[in-house]
C-alpha cells in the first residue's frame, strides 16, 4: 500500500510534515488501495536504524482524502537530520530523510536546495532526480510548479515504449487528478527526490488547466474550464502535497499556499503562486475567424489592458505580504520561488513586439510594484528562481 512511496515539506525550526497516500495500484481509478478508513503508525528517529525515536503515533487515513495523511511532527530539535517511515498493517514504507530549518540566530555556513519545475510524466524518464537525490547534504527541494500535467497527448517518450502514457484521457475530474498524480508519484526516480530532503511545494497552470487564471481558463474548445474543475484539481494537489495548511481544508475554494522558509541567518525563501488569484491575461482572442480562439500559450502583441495598473497576478493579499516580507527580512539572501517568468521578453520583434501574457509579462504593473519595494526596501541578495520557461 505503499506504492507512492513517502514525502516531507514546510520544515521548520521545530516541526515538519510528513506525508503519504495509501495506494496498491497507482493507475488504477481509486488507487487500487482500501475502501474505508485505516489507521497509520509512523515513526521519527536520528538515524535510519530507528533505535532512537524522537516521535510516533498514529493517525487514521480517511477515503473521502484518498488515503493521504499529513502528519505535522513538533517538538524537533532546530536544523537536525531526522529519519522517518510510516507503517500499516504488516506492511512498512519506505524511509524518508528530512530535516528541521536552523534556529533564527543561527548562521549556517551554506544552504544547498534543487529547483525544479514541468515534469511531464509522458515525455520520458525522470533522470534529473536521481541526480537530485543523489545530491551530498541537499537542504531542501523547491518544486516551482506542473507537477502533473492534465493533457493527455500520447507516447512522447525517446523509447517509445508505451511505459510513459497517462493511464486516463484527459483529468477533468477529482478522480482523474488522483489517478494522475498516482501515476506520477509511481516514478521510483521521483520518490528517491522525495526520500531525500524535505520539499517546499508550490503550482503552476497544469495541476488544473493551460494558463488558467481564477476560474477563467483557456479558450481550448472542447475541455470545461469550470470552478469545479479547479476545486476538484486543488484537492488532488493537496492531498499528494507534504505541505503544511492548517486547520486542514474543508474547502478548496481558496487554498492560501504562499510561504517563507528561512534558513537561519543565511536565506530566506518566499513561495508564491501566480494563478488562482490572478486577473485573466490580457489582449487573449476570444475568438478567432468566428470560432474559439484554440491555442497553446498565450503569446501575441500588447493591448491597453495588459498596462492596467490594477492588475495583479498575485492578488491583493498575497502581493502584500510579499512586499512586507522581503521589505522586513534580515537574511543575507532572499530568493522569491517564482512559478513563471519574472524578466522581460519580446518574442517578436523590435518592430513589432509581442509577449507571453500569462507570464509576468502580463502583469507588468505588478511587477514594477515588486521591484520597486525591492528597490526602495533595499533588499539584501534577492533571487529569483523561475519555472514553466527553462
Amino acid at each position: 500500500v505503499f506504492a507512492l512511496g513517502v514525502a516531507s515539506g514546510d520544515p521548520l525550526t521545530d516541526r515538519v510534515i510528513l506525508w503519504t497516500r495509501l495506494v496498491g495500484d497507482p493507475t488504477a481509478v481509486d488507487g487500487g488501495g482500501p475502501s474505508d478508513d485505516v489507521e497509520v503508525a509512523y515513526d521519527v528517529a536520528t538515524d535510519e536504524t530507528f533505535d532512537t525515536l524522537v516521535a510516533s503515533g498514529i493517525v487514521t487515513a480517511t477515503a473521502d482524502r484518498a488515503h493521504s495523511v499529513h502528519v505535522d511532527v513538533t517538538k524537533l530539535e532546530p536544523g537536525t537530520s531526522y529519519a522517518y517511515r510510516f507503517r500499516a498493517g504488516d506492511q512498512t514504507s519506505p524511509t524518508g530523510r528530512t530535516r528541521t530549518v536552523p534556529g533564527p540566530d543561527d548562521a549556517p555556513e551554506s544552504f544547498r536546495f534543487v529547483f525544479a519545475s514541468c515534469q511531464d510524466y509522458q515525455w520520458g524518464q525522470y533522470a534529473a532526480w536521481t541526480h537530485a537525490a543523489e545530491e551530498k547534504d541537499l537542504d531542501l527541494v523547491v518544486f516551482l510548479g506542473d507537477y502533473i500535467y492534465e493533457t493527455n497527448l500520447g507516447d512522447r517518450s525517446p523509447d517509445q515504449s508505451g511505459a510513459r502514457v497517462w493511464a486516463n484521457q484527459a483529468a477533468l475530474t477529482l478522480a482523474d487528478y488522483r489517478q494522475r498524480y498516482a501515476q506520477t508519484k509511481s516514478d521510483l526516480r521521483l520518490q528517491a527526490a522525495h526520500h531525500s530532503a524535505p520539499w517546499l511545494t508550490l503550482f503552476d497552470d497544469h495541476e488544473v488547466s493551460n494558463n488558467y487564471a481564477g476560474d477563467v481558463g483557456q479558450a481550448d474548445g472542447d475541455q470545461p474550464r469550470s470552478r469545479d474543475r479547479r476545486l476538484a484539481a486543488y484537492q488532488a494537489w493537496y492531498e499528494h502535497t507534504p505541505i503544511r495548511i492548517r486547520p486542514e481544508p474543508t474547502s478548496y475554494d481558496s487554498l492560501d499556499i504562499h510561504r517563507a522558509i528561512r534558513w537561519g541567518r543565511l536565506a530566506t525563501v518566499f513561495g508564491i503562486e501566480t494563478r488562482q488569484h490572478a486577473d485573466p491575461p490580457a489582449c487573449r482572442p476570444a475568438v478567432v475567424d468566428g470560432t474559439p480562439s484554440i491555442t497553446l500559450t498565450d503569446d501575441g502583441p500588447s493591448c491597453d489592458a495588459r498596462l492596467d495598473e490594477s492588475r495583479t497576478n498575485l492578488g491583493e493579499a498575497q502581493e502584500a505580504w510579499l512586499g512586507e516580507g522581503l521589505a522586513t527580512s534580515s537574511t543575507t539572501w532572499n530568493v522569491i520561488a517564482n512559478p513563471v517568468m519574472m524578466a522581460g521578453l519580446n518574442i517578436g520583434t523590435a518592430a513589432e513586439p509581442k509577449y507571453t501574457l500569462d507570464m509576468w509579462d502580463g502583469y507588468p504593473a505588478a511587477r514594477e510594484r515588486l521591484l520597486a519595494r525591492i528597490v526602495d526596501s533595499k533588499v539584501s541578495n534577492p533571487v529569483v528562481v523561475t519555472g514553466d520557461w527553462h
